[in-house]
């Protein structure tokens, strides 16, 4: 028996199962009990997944041998395979009271704790096993792993460079080094643990992958798009796709991410974000078959907690506080949040104002907050801005020279911004990004300054408790919304909107002419980006065009694909190819306010209306009708027109929308007029007055903090 015994232990560790289960069943037919047969035939059942089979076979050997620690042991890893969670950590405290000195049972208990998401009851369980047998690579490790699932890099370093001291040759060990590393920038040091792990074990699809995502930070695309196609080869993967497909949006190669954001769906439905994107970048190329039915899937999938999509695109689906709110509270989960802040105001004899955003760049947040930060009290605040994408042009270096202090933290780490704001004392830390692309909410989440709001870059909650305040007014926010926000109201007395009221428009005239429109038409205009333009927003455009025959519709050309679905689509709905024009992007932002004064009526999207594109609408003298909807990014325009005393422009629905378009295209001049004469009393159109009443909310929100105050801030002129 013994010889047969070593025979299919031989062929255990040859990986031979099938042959090695077959002289354990003859041994077993002679001897029912067997200790080491039994032990070996349950470790197979568990290598062949047979999870369940395996139980069964430990579970009969412990009747027979009730003290025999490893049939405990390894019932209890078949246990935790099979998510059985609780009967897993009853057979661990079997094994304590039997042997309470084994390190592998508070391992495998640390094991159960992580796959429990309870962190503190991991680290605690890794370190007993460590501090009974500290020579365990594989103990190191997994303490590492517990540390990097709550962000504690350094300390998670520290453990898997004893794993790999202890164990030279482990894969995983130098995958989850360089996974830390890449965590806080250290970015070619985990290129080369991430190649010793390629060179231990050539098929680790991770290794492949995880190396891509570190030649992206590195901004090596080439290499980096090679690494996913090498991880692919090896495994199919939906993350891998997810990592491909953001390359390509990056690239605005959108019809190369839509392949491979839909390849995604084939593998997982549910796949973090997958849904959202396919969707929202088949409205980028304006493909909207199924639209509706793909719609009605994410809202469902929502509603079931499913993180299927980011929360931004969601603006442009529903025009419903709840979806909105529910998906944010979703994505917030997907960082650490610490919620009690351990520090205090500093009380300055300025207020440091940090500014955080990656959009500090020709981009139209900076366009907008570029006065802002000009104007703003210098003996009362001091102002940094810390930004996420270094990109040099123009608007960079002129808020280079605006900001107190501009900080490049493209390559810093989430942890060591929070703590780089903590040693500049930051009062007031705003974050200008909330959901939108390459934002870093998560140094928000970790605590940057005792103080922290949401303001101009996203239009909506941000789903946290570690975020303070969200500036608005009464427009974006009615009170009966407050509901749907978890952060406190900063209620401006007029629109929260900032303008730039000194922006120059050029002086030279573009005429029609230039513009490739027609000179005798009415011009009906949208120069919002296509993911804004909904079918049914589309399909109204066409029905006002059809009710008034001498108008056209001059759109932004936003890429190639979608301007020729949207003319195909046009065709479907009767109107003919010649009453719809686009416009190319102008490389001068003075000539591009300048050619918006040939249009005479500006039609909003909805439900995400224009933000920053209105301002620039309203600059040109130009009217616009919005429909006010029940969300904050569906209200901004409406925000604007009322601070504008243009409430007249501002309608509830779609019949409203097509009734009031024909009503203003008959009264151009009217509205006009009413325009120019109504921005002579706009606070949009007097900064000054903005950023007095800016700057008070942010002195009463240092008082709440001072006088421990959780309450709604109403600004007053």
């Amino acid at each position: 028996m013994e010889k047969l015994y070593d025979k299919a232990l031989d062929l255990f560790k040859k990986k031979e199962l099938d042959k090695s289960k077959e002289i354990c069943q003859k041994i077993l037919k002679e001897n029912s009990k067997d200790l080491n047969t039994l032990l070996l035939i349950g470790v197979i059942a568990f290598e062949k997944k047979k999870y369940l089979k395996s139980i069964e076979i430990f579970d009969y050997a412990i009747q027979f041998y009730p003290k025999i620690v490893d049939l405990y042991l390894n019932k209890t890893l078949a246990l935790i395979s099979i998510e059985k969670y609780s009967d897993a950590l009853d057979c661990c405290e079997k094994i304590i009271i039997l042997d309470k000195n084994n390190h592998k049972t508070f391992n495998l208990k640390g094991l159960i704790f992580l796959k429990q998401n309870k962190i503190k009851d991991a680290l605690d369980n890794f370190k007993k096993s460590i501090k009974i047998d500290s020579n365990k690579s594989e103990t190191h490790n997994n303490l590492g792993i517990a540390y990097k699932k709550i962000k504690k890099y350094e300390e998670s370093i520290d453990c898997f460079k004893k794993s790999i001291n202890l164990n030279s040759n482990n894969p995983e060990a130098y995958i989850n080094l360089g996974s830390s590393l890449r965590n806080i920038r250290e970015l070619d040091e985990a290129i080369i643990n991430y190649n010793k792990a390629i060179e231990l074990n050539p098929n680790s699809h991770e290794a492949y992958n995880n190396r891509g995502l570190t030649f992206k930070d590195l901004k090596n695309i080439d290499s980096a798009l090679s690494d996913y196609k090498d991880s692919l080869k090896i495994k199919p993967s939906a993350d891998v796709f997810n990592n491909i497909a953001n390359i390509y949006k990056n690239q605005n190669k959108l019809e190369k991410a839509l392949e491979n954001y839909e390849k995604i769906l084939t593998l997982d439905r549910d796949h973090v974000g997958a849904l959202g994107n396919v969707i929202h970048t088949r409205n980028k190329l304006c493909i909207w078959d199924n639209y509706e039915k793909n719609l009605i899937e994410l809202e469902k999938k929502i509603k079931d907690k499913k993180k299927v999509t980011t929360t931004f695109p969601l603006l442009s689906f529903f025009d419903s506080n709840n979806i909105i709110k529910q998906n944010a509270i979703l994505e917030s989960e997907n960082y650490e949040n610490s919620k009690e802040k351990k520090y205090k105001t500093s009380i300055n004899k300025k207020i440091k104002i940090g500014y955080y955003s990656a959009d500090f760049r020709n981009h139209p947040v900076s366009f907008q907050l570029k006065r802002l930060i000009e104007l703003h009290n210098k003996e009362k605040f001091e102002t940094f801005a810390f930004s996420f994408f270094n990109k040099e042009d123009d608007m960079k270096k002129k808020l280079n020279k605006l900001f107190d202090h501009f900080i490049d933290v493209e390559t810093v780490s989430d942890e060591n911004i929070a703590n780089l704001s903590k040693k500049y004392q930051i009062d007031i830390a705003i974050d200008l990004m909330g959901f939108t692309q390459r934002n870093r909410f998560n140094i928000f989440n970790i605590g940057c300054a005792p103080i922290q709001i949401n303001y101009l870059g996203y239009a909506g909650t941000l789903g946290s408790s570690s975020i303070d305040y969200v500036i608005a007014d009464n427009i974006v926010i009615p009170e009966s919304k407050q509901k749907y926000f978890l952060e406190k109201i900063i209620y401006l007395p007029h629109t929260f909107m900032i303008n730039d009221d000194s922006k120059k428009i050029s002086t030279k005239h573009i005429s029609k002419k230039e513009c490739n429109i027609p000179e005798n038409k009415i011009i009906l205009a949208n120069f919002n980006k296509f993911y804004k333009i909904t079918p049914k927003i589309f399909n109204t455009w066409i029905q006002i065009l059809l009710k008034l025959p001498d108008s056209i519709l001059w759109l932004y050309n936003d890429n190639n694909t979608g301007r020729e679905n949207l003319l195909s689509e046009a065709k479907k709905l009767g109107l003919n190819d010649n009453r719809i024009f686009f416009a190319n992007k102008l490389p001068d932002y003075s000539d591009y306010i300048a050619r918006l004064k040939n249009v005479d009526l500006f039609l909003d999207t909805y439900p995400y209306s224009s933000h920053v594109v209105a301002c620039d609408v309203v600059s040109a003298d130009v009217p616009i009708v919005t429909i006010s909807g029940e969300t904050f990014s569906s209200n901004v325009c409406a925000s604007i027109l009322s601070d504008l005393k243009l409430n007249d422009l501002i309608v509830r629905n779609f019949d409203e929308y097509i009734n009031k378009t024909i009503e203003v295209s008959k009264n151009i001049k009217f509205y006009k007029d009413l325009l120019i004469k109504n921005k002579k009393i706009s606070t949009l159109f007097n900064t000054k007055l903005y950023v007095k009443n800016f700057e008070k909310s942010l002195e009463y929100a240092q008082t709440n903090l001072i006088e421990n105050k959780k309450e709604n801030i109403y600004v007053k002129n």
